[in-house]
Formats: C-alpha cells, structure tokens, sequence
C-alpha cells in the first residue's frame, strides 16, 4: 500500500529507506542496529563520506518512484449565509400568516403557541435562533379551561449545527436557552408556559433539518461536463469522493466544507500548438462559448429584477458586466501566432467575476421565503465550486462549456428553463437593473442593412451594351424597389442622413450641425445626471473632445456609391461617439447606433456621465470649475474608462502616477486642448 510522503506516493519499503535516511543526514544520534539497512557509522570528527553518499540514493528513491500525478483534498464550499438560512427554515416550517406557525394542542385547546419571525445569527461560535412566542397555557377542569397565563416575548435559542455523513442533513442541536419580554430584556414566565414551551416549541424546532444533498448533487452535475473527455475518470473519482467536512461557523454565515479527492497532474495545462491557435473553427468555438458566458452573466443579473438594489450594488454589476466584455474585445483583437488563445479565458472570468457579484446576488436572492430558494443555494454552492476548483483546474484541462452554463442559469430562472441566446437587441430590464433607467429616446432611421444605395430608388446608371441596361443592373433596381415596397429604408431614410454626410466643400456648416446635435444630448443628460455644478462646462468639453478622437465627429461615410456607418478599425464600435456594440449589448439599440446619429450622441453622453460619476469621481475630491492640472487628468481618465471599462481606473492612475501616458491618452487630450481653446480649424486633418 503506497504511503503520502511530501505530496509523492511512496512503497512501504522506500518509506522506510527514505526516513531512516533523513534521520542520519539531519545528525539525529541512532543506534546501528536501529539503522536496519544501512551499516554506516557515525563520524565524530571530520567529514561524514556516508551521509554525503546517502543523499543522492535518497534522491533517486524518492524520485525514480514517484508517479506523474499527485492526489489533493479539495474544498468545496456549502455557504449558507443567515438570511439564506432564514428562507430556508421559513419557507420549511413557517407557512401560516406573518412568517408563522401555531403549535396547539389537538385536545381541549387550553394550550396555545404560536411563534414567528425567525431570525438566525451568530453567537460564541454557535448559531443564535431567536423567535416570538405568544403562548397561553391554562388547566383543562371540570369542561373549561381554566388558570389561563398568557406571556408574549421572545425565545433565543444557541444552536450546534451537525451534519450526518451518509445522508447530507444537517440538524441542529440546541446548547442553551433563554427568555426575553417584548423589550428583549431578560423575562420570567410562569412554570406551566414554560413547560408548554419546552415540550412543544423545542420539539418543532429541533426538529427542523436542512437536506444540503441538492446543491452537492449540483455540484456534481456541473462540474462533471467540465472536465475534458481523457480526465472523465478524474473527475468520477472526485465526485464519488465527496464527503462532508468540518462544520464551520462565521459572523454571516454557515459553511458546510465537502471534501473530495482531486487527482492532478504537476505543471502547465497543454498548450496549443500554432495549428489550433489559427484555427478559424478554433476562434468560432472561443468566440461562441464567450457568447454563451456574456448572456449567462446578463441573465444572472436579470434575476436581481425588481430587487432593492443599492446604488453601490449597481455600481458593482455594471462595472462587473462592462469589465468582462472590454477584456474579451482585447482578448479577441490580439489573438495572433504570437499571442495565442487563452483557453482558459472563459473560466478565468467567471472565477473573477462570481467574486464581485456574488455578495450582491446572496445579499437579494436568499432573503425572501419562496420555492426558488433550494434553487439558489445550489446555483451559490456550484459557483463557488468551480471557484474553489480553478486554484488546479490548468493542470486538470477543466474549461467552461455551454452546457454547464445552461445547466446553471436554469436554476435562476423562473418558470421555463431559459436558454443562452446572444441577442443584440435593447433590453430595457438590464438597463433597469443595473441603475441607467428608461431607454434612451430615438426618433431617427433605424434598419438592418449594413449599407444603402446613395441613388437610392434612382435609375442605376451602369455598364451597358447597346445601349441596354445589363442585366445586373436591372435586378439591382428590383432589389430596391422590392425594398421600397417592404417598407425598407427609402428616399425618406437616406435623406434623413444625407446631412451627416461630411461635405468637404462645406466643413464648417456639417461641424456646425454635429456640435448642434452634441450639445443638444449633452444638455439632455446633464438634465437627469448629478455631475457636479462645476464641473459641467467640463462635461461639455468632455463630450465634444471625445466625438473628435473617436470619429472625427462622423456617422457616416460615402463611397462608391454607398453610405454606411463609421465602423472602428475592429469593426467593433460604430458612429459619432464611436459605441462598442459587444460590450453595450442590451443598453443600447444596435440599429439607431448605427442609422441615428442625434441616438448615438446620446449614448456616448450617457456613457460619459455614467462613468464620471459612478467611477471617476468615486473617492476622488472634485478637481473644481477652474482649468488646472487635476481636471486635465480627470480628462484623461474619463477617456481611459470611455475606452476601456471601469476598470481602467486603477491601470490609469498608475500610469499618471508615473506619467508614462499611452499614445491614445496622448491623443485624446491633444483634442481635448483644442476643444479647450477653440481650435476648430484642425478639423481638416481628420475629415
């Protein structure tokens, strides 16, 4: 039977070499005879030739023997945090009205108890379970009930909660009690409501159990499909090992540790070779399960709607949600021989994510009684799982797949499962959520077409034989026409854009026009924004400095013919103010960012405003209305965020700090100053 010796399996036989050699090299006295195997004699003077011999033998049997993989424990986490724990036992075994349960006597009647409002907390190491009592107790004689007392109060009970390993129910064991009046001040009551307490109401709630067989079931489900195909029997091995742990308590909450045993294999998860990197089958796949990730996360801060959430919690989700999606436009843009795919992308966020947004989703969806709540303490207990997992999941080849996360969500939704779909459209609940209210007004064109025709139901003038129209050209008209009559974008639509069409004949007039419609959403959302009354004129300038480095203060662009909107170099961001449209997916509508250019400029100053005042500003004094040195570096942080999510933040402030400013924060405030000054005439370098 193999021995654990420093994380390596070692034989009965090298076990024993191996510790009596380490005694004799550490200069331990030992008797020859205790050596057994060896026959080397201490040296009391100069230099000890036997031991120095030893330790390469030592090192050959420890290492010529040791297999390639390693056996770990790992945790993992059952959290049950108090207002969790409340639900639970409410839902359970306080139905009736006000959280409440009546605990008569099915005999005369004389005795009545009722108790309710269950609250759980913790006390020296055990759980404090207070609940109110009303209680009559009274002598049935002679027909009536008579004698009556009745007390009102409060019942606190310590607990010791204990889990039975072969079925997973934890109960509760009640160490101590003690009796409050309404006031919570220390209370006597009459022998014969104590009694009537004692033998009912601690009979019921100590019966109360928790069943946590559920989420560990969900931790197996979930992880399982995780592990790659040649590692299946790692991982039924680790899920057949499950057991439970320690029982440990904490100030918010109960965690129950599941033990399991994880075989690993030492070092680095394989890396791809320079075929699969450039797969385009490869980057699809990447680029879908990523899909599948984002609406997993969107859909798990759906189901905080209609929650309180507080404006910090809101903070802390969208910051969450905009984050990930910056990093996966950065991740995908520098996907190259010499960069390859991070596989592991996908699990690295869900690990950082579930770390910022879990306190939020415990704090809202376990505080209320409901059918769901088993539910919830099973998505909380797999999600910490795999959190728990990912301190080895390289060296297990464990990555994210699309129907662990569909399995997953299911247990948020309500009603019928819910599927991971990756829909483009406006979605006015997220908005809600995450605290930027109604959908934005748009009143200009919107439609689906990547680009329209400048002639645009005109005669198409083209290649012609014989004076005849080709053949091409006339199924060209067709197709407009058909486009007409299907109420697509016509005459109507594309004289609605034509002046947002630069005209370098007439700059001034179409920069004048773009400022207009600038200032007109700068005023709309400085109406409904808390930025600070000083720093407005700033926020002006914020505004047109940032359409300048963005686009040039372009929506569209004509050519050959054709009038499409501004896309960036990546495809990625679209229109005067330049909105990426991954990482705003569901906040904005994707047609009126594209074909509306007065609903983009709204967009870009929402997104300003947001980010000025619910990050930037954050924990920083206002720099104040004057021009001077701390508004030039709010400016260029506001950008850096404009760019690159919130969490640009921390990475700009340590290169100000440094002043080792990128070439786009250069850039930017270059604009910036000739927003500042007026030096409009710089235009032309861009249009």
């Amino acid at each position: 039977m193999p021995y654990q010796l420093s994380g390596l399996a070692v034989s009965r036989p090298l076990r024993y070499i191996v510790a009596i050699g380490l005694v004799y090299i550490s200069g331990v006295p030992c008797r020859q005879e205790d050596m057994m195997l060896f026959s080397i004699k201490r040296c009391d003077g100069g230099v000890n030739i036997g031991r120095i011999l030893l330790i390469p033998l030592l090192a050959f049997c420890l290492f010529a023997q040791a297999p390639s993989a390693y056996c770990e424990t790992q945790t993992f986490p059952v959290r049950i945090d108090y207002p969790l724990l409340r639900s639970l036992v409410v839902y359970k075994a306080f139905r009736g009205p006000g959280e409440s349960v009546s605990l008569d006597d099915e005999g005369h009647g004389c005795n009545r108890v009722t108790i309710s409002e269950p609250r759980f907390s913790s006390e020296e190491s055990l759980i404090r379970f207070e609940t109110r009592i009303k209680a009559t107790g009274a002598v049935f004689l002679l027909g009536k009930c008579r004698m009556s007392v009745d007390w009102e109060g409060y019942l606190v009970m310590l607990q010791k909660p204990v889990i039975k390993p072969d079925d997973w129910v934890m109960s509760f064991e009640i160490v101590d009690s003690r009796v409050y009046d309404l006031n919570r001040k220390p209370a006597t009551i009459a022998g014969i409501v104590w009694d009537l307490i004692k033998e009912r109401v601690f009979g019921y709630l100590g019966g109360i159990t928790i069943n946590l067989s559920p989420p560990v079931e969900e931790v197996k489900g979930f992880l399982l499909p995780l592990f790659p195909p040649e590692r299946k029997d790692t991982a039924l091995k680790m899920v057949e090992s499950m057991r439970p742990g320690d029982v440990i308590l904490s100030d918010d909450a109960i965690r129950v540790e599941v033990l399991a045993e994880v075989e690993g294999r030492p070092g680095k998860a394989r890396e791809p070779s320079p075929d699969e990197i450039l797969s385009k089958k490869e980057i699809d796949s990447f680029i879908g399960v990523w899909e599948t990730w984002d609406s997993f996360l969107v859909q798990t801060i759906l189901a905080l709607f209609g929650e309180p959430l507080s404006s910090e919690e809101k903070e802390i989700l969208l910051a969450a949600l905009l984050d990930t999606r910056h990093r996966f436009s950065i991740e995908l843009e520098g996907v190259s021989p010499a960069n390859p795919l991070n596989r592991d992308f996908v699990r690295e966020q869900f690990v950082s994510v579930w770390s910022r947004i879990s306190p939020v989703m415990r704090n809202h969806l376990g505080t209320r009684p409901s059918e769901s709540i088993t539910s919830y303490l099973c998505f909380f207990t797999a999600a910490d799982a795999l959190t728990a997992l990912d301190r080895i999941g390289p060296s297990l080849g464990i990555e994210i797949s699309r129907n662990g996360l569909v399995r997953l969500i299911r247990l948020l939704a309500s009603g019928e499962a819910t599927g991971l779909a990756y829909p483009r459209e406006l979605n006015p609940s997220l908005r809600h959520v995450l605290g930027l209210g109604e959908p934005l007004p748009a009143s200009g064109p919107a439609f689906d077409l990547e680009e329209l025709d400048s002639d645009n139901g005109e005669p198409l003038q083209g290649p012609q034989e014989n004076g005849v129209i080709s053949i091409l050209d006339r199924f060209k008209r067709f197709l407009v026409s058909r486009c007409e009559a299907d109420g697509g974008p016509g005459k109507k639509e594309l004289e609605a854009i034509r002046p947002w069409l630069p005209d370098k004949k007439d700059i001034d007039g179409y920069l004048e026009r773009v400022r207009g419609v600038l200032k007109k959403s700068t005023e709309e959302a400085l109406k409904k924004s808390s930025v600070p009354s000083e720093l407005r004129t700033f926020f002006r300038r914020m505004v047109l400095a940032t359409s300048w480095q963005e686009s040039c203060f372009r929506q569209f662009i004509e050519k050959a013919g054709k009038v499409t909107y501004l896309k960036s170099y990546n495809n990625t961001s679209v229109g005067v103010m330049q909105i990426n449209e991954r990482v705003w997916r569901g906040l904005y509508d994707p047609r009126h960012l594209r074909w509306d250019i007065a609903y983009n400029a709204r967009a870009g100053c929402e997104i300003l405003e947001q980010y000025l005042v619910r990050y930037a500003l954050k924990g920083r004094a206002s720099p104040g209305p004057e021009v001077n040195a701390a508004q030039e570096d709010l400016a260029r942080l506001l950008y850096a965020m404009y760019n690159g999510g919130p969490g640009e933040r921390k990475k700009f402030d340590e290169r100000s700090a440094k002043k080792a400013y990128q070439l786009s924060d250069r850039l930017f405030f270059e604009k910036y100053n000739w927003v500042l000054f007026n030096e409009w005439s710089n235009i032309s370098g861009c249009m």
